[in-house]
């Protein structure tokens, strides 16, 4: 029984730890050159709201005021209950009622970049403010030589360990979804900040008619992301910030949309994710069982685990500003098997919401 936990323990690791050494690794070392811009092609900023009046009137200054010369901001109201605001006037800005009332957010993502007409579109979500007045212009200096870019999404800083669990989580996403383009393999970006032509979702005209009401952003790039057009961006003028939710309740169905939509990846990145989550799963099952009927001594796998992932991953944590949470990696970490055990099984068998607001 020993010999058999020690090989699982020890097979786990490997795979596990073999995730940071090909993806995450490279990622740490990636060095992102600094980029001028000869032209400013148009940018289509599309925002898609639901009753979320309050995060436009508090947010719309921060996207009115880039520095970019070149855009327009298109408001989606997909079917909100009345409100009374009168939006600033400015020619940048355009204000749409969605023409269809269909479940989530992709009719109105849809219809959003039908009416926009920039030759890039740039996507966020009301709740969200960019980390500076060059969010936009960060993000067209690297789709220069690009067709899409995937930006970060970072939660606002909090002290509660809820908060912390949730900006690692987002961290993680984060992390993977980058280091596989990085690996020519992207397979996700997040609507939060995510930048693509227009030509891409133009020419395919039923890119977005899933009966899937969510999965705008996963299953979009799934759609038209390839090895040679994706890029990222960790600039920090780049990063768009949120608040992040405050329960557990609001927590699990903001989780519950996003995963719905996982079962109609492509197999390959099926695979590869779900061999990192069941290698964690593994690894942490095997070391606390052994410590328990057999000894302790096993426990000396979780230092070199975390150890290894420290020294994989440290400059990430430093590109996307949370070095905060290094000191809390032995936790999160547990926390991330607790998470993949107990968590995600749940978002699997409980019904998948389709409203987004």
């Amino acid at each position: 029984m020993i010999e058999i936990l020690f090989l699982l323990i020890s097979a786990s690791l490997l795979i596990h730890l073999g995730f940071y050494g090909y993806f995450f690794f490279k990622f740490n070392q990636y060095t992102q050159l600094p980029k001028t811009m000869d032209n400013f092609p148009k940018v289509s900023i599309i925002v898609c709201f639901k009753n979320d009046i309050s995060n436009i009137r508090n947010h719309l200054h921060h996207w009115l005021e880039q520095d970019y010369p070149n855009y327009e901001i298109v408001l989606m109201d997909d079917f909100s209950d009345p409100w009374n605001y009168d939006l600033p006037k400015d020619e940048k800005l355009k204000y749409f009622k969605v023409e269809i009332d269909r479940p989530g957010k992709k009719q109105a993502l849809k219809e959003g970049i039908r009416k926009s007409s920039g030759e890039i579109l740039l996507l966020t979500d009301a709740d969200c403010v960019p980390n500076t007045k060059g969010w936009v212009s960060s993000m067209m200096r690297e789709i220069q030589d690009q067709e899409i870019v995937l930006g970060y999404g970072p939660f606002f800083k909090k002290s509660s360990l809820l908060n912390r669990f949730q900006r690692y989580e987002t961290f993680l996403t984060a992390t993977q979804y980058m280091s596989y383009a990085l690996r020519r393999i992207p397979y996700m970006g997040v609507g939060r900040n995510l930048a693509y032509r227009h030509h891409l979702v133009s020419n395919n005209a039923d890119i977005l008619n899933e009966s899937m009401a969510s999965g705008d952003d996963d299953l979009l790039i799934q759609k038209i992301a390839n090895s040679r057009n994706t890029g990222i961006n960790i600039n920090p003028e780049s990063f768009v910030y949120s608040v992040a939710p405050e329960t557990f309740k609001s927590y699990f169905r903001q989780k519950m949309r996003h995963h719905s939509t996982s079962t109609s990846y492509k197999t390959g990145h099926k695979i590869l994710l779900s061999l990192y989550s069941g290698s964690q799963i593994m690894f942490w099952l095997g070391v606390l069982t052994a410590s328990f009927i057999a000894n302790y001594k096993f426990l000396i796998f979780l230092p070199i685990k975390w150890l290894c992932q420290y020294v994989f991953t440290f400059r990430i944590y430093k590109k996307f500003m949370e070095s905060d949470l290094l000191v809390w990696l032995p936790f999160l970490d547990f926390f991330m098997f607790l998470y993949y055990v107990i968590f995600a099984p749940l978002l699997l068998i409980t019904k998948s919401r389709t409203d987004w607001k």
